[in-house]
């Protein structure tokens, strides 16, 4: 869905066995971990691999991270963030997902903002900024 919003996403695969070259996000594809993992190097893959992958049942989505990279976590209420430098991609992650309160895991490299995964934004962690800009929109109905 990013994609078809002109939103960057990371090359993304699934495995069990035969990872991608570090460094990774790892998103584990199992009813028992919704962890996020950043596999840095050939020696934590190693570590982590059996335990990702519940030796080998289950495969992990590893997103092949750019050479000059940071992951930030954009909390997007209703297309709007608080940090001006993200402002373009969270309407664009609202536009494509229509999720009212989310964390957008962005992957930031030299050239791009990547779209990497999302998750809930509970209403009960909000700040006042971001409660304000719900109070802006007014009262919506399903």
């Amino acid at each position: 869905m990013a994609k078809l919003h002109g939103i960057e996403v990371p090359a993304t695969s699934l495995v069990t066995d035969r990872w991608p070259r570090p460094p990774v996000l790892a998103y584990p594809v199992n009813p028992f971990s919704s962890k996020v993992e950043l596999i840095v190097d050939l020696t934590a893959e190693r570590a982590r691999r059996s335990g990702l992958t519940y030796a080998g049942k289950y495969p992990v989505a590893c997103q092949v991270q750019p050479d000059d990279f940071r992951i930030d976590v954009v909390r997007v209420v209703l297309g709007v963030t608080q940090v001006a430098e993200y402002a373009a991609f969270a309407a664009a992650c609202f536009a494509a997902f229509q999720i009212p309160l989310m964390r957008v895991r962005t992957i930031v490299s030299c050239d791009a903002y990547h779209f990497s995964g999302t998750e809930p934004l509970p209403f009960r962690s909000l700040t006042q900024e971001e409660r304000r800009v719900i109070d802006e929109v007014g009262t919506w109905h399903a």
